[in-house]
């Protein structure tokens, strides 16, 4: 009777084993032999608008692949993997078999930077990435505001968002013209703390006490700013970028010709694309091109 048992047992055993070598036991394979690939490496989303991830598996047969989304709050994705924006964002969407992984990072745009060839639109979602900005609220939710003229309150913000890094600011004395619960309030005293900015002036050089909050900044401002925290290295003196616009007694020569030198920015093209050797100092900086030159001293 063992002996009959013993017989059976090698025989389910050897039917197992052919069943596994002739492939029609799927649920054996191992995830060494398994590849998932989706159709797409990253999806644009329109804000509040869907599309459909494709996934497709091999080294196993009829495996239910399982779909999540690394922030929800900004795209959902279903268990077909269909792609809902929320709300502008960038986040990655995985696609799972068998503990084996795809992903697509899913950009779920602003309402006014949808144009790829925009020059800034790879700077605002790398800007939203990082948590530097989060577009309008309000009235205008779901817009960026590109061509948007830039406060002085809103590029200090985006500074303090990108380089903010503990300091206590309980005991610092900020300006007259900022209020304690302003959004902008910590990254003022932090642009004090860390030296890039002292206010306003008088004809005479003396401080006024404000900071002008809500006054325009301009793109000689801007370079400053970033110029006064990045600290680069001196420029060569051999190859100095120059501007008909940007004089050596201006504040804010350095920050330009530096910017120039290292890439942050190149001034100002005419409709071929061609230098024109103007830099526009004194020109209003759109929200467009402050996260551009934040970008680039990034990658500079």
């Amino acid at each position: 009777m063992k002996c009959w048992r013993s017989v059976i047992s090698l025989a389910m055993v050897l039917v197992l084993m052919m069943s596994v070598f002739s492939g029609s036991v799927p649920w054996t394979a191992s995830a060494a032999s398994i590849e998932i690939a989706l159709d797409k490496e990253e999806l644009l989303l329109k804000y509040g608008k869907s599309a459909t991830l494709k996934a497709t598996v091999s080294g196993v047969e009829n495996a239910e692949v399982k779909w999540l989304s690394d922030n929800p709050e900004i795209a959902t994705v279903d268990s077909s993997g269909k792609v809902k924006g929320v709300k502008p964002g960038v986040t990655t969407v995985y696609a799972t078999v068998n503990g084996v992984n795809a992903e697509c990072r899913v950009i779920v745009m602003f309402k006014d930077v949808t144009s790829t060839s925009a020059y800034y639109f790879r700077p605002v979602y790398w800007a939203v990435d990082n948590g530097i900005t989060t577009g309008y609220t309000g009235a205008k939710k779901g817009y960026f505001g590109p061509d948007d003229y830039c406060t002085r309150a809103q590029i200090v913000t985006f500074l303090y968002r990108m380089l903010y890094r503990g300091e206590d600011l309980s005991s610092v004395e900020s300006f007259a013209d900022v209020p304690d619960d302003a959004y902008y309030a910590d990254a003022v005293k932090w642009a004090i703390v860390r030296k890039l900015t002292t206010g306003y002036t008088d004809s005479h050089g003396n401080p006024t006490g404000e900071f002008g909050p809500d006054d325009i900044c301009t793109r000689g401002q801007i370079m400053t700013f970033i110029w006064r925290y990045a600290k680069p290295e001196a420029p060569d003196p051999n190859h100095l970028p120059s501007y008909s616009d940007v004089k050596e007694t201006d504040y804010f020569y350095w920050p330009v010709i530096v910017a120039t030198q290292f890439g942050v920015c190149t001034g100002y093209t005419d409709k071929n694309g061609k230098p024109t050797g103007i830099f526009g100092p004194n020109d209003s900086c759109t929200r467009g091109q402050a996260v551009t030159f934040l970008a680039r001293s990034v990658s500079s």
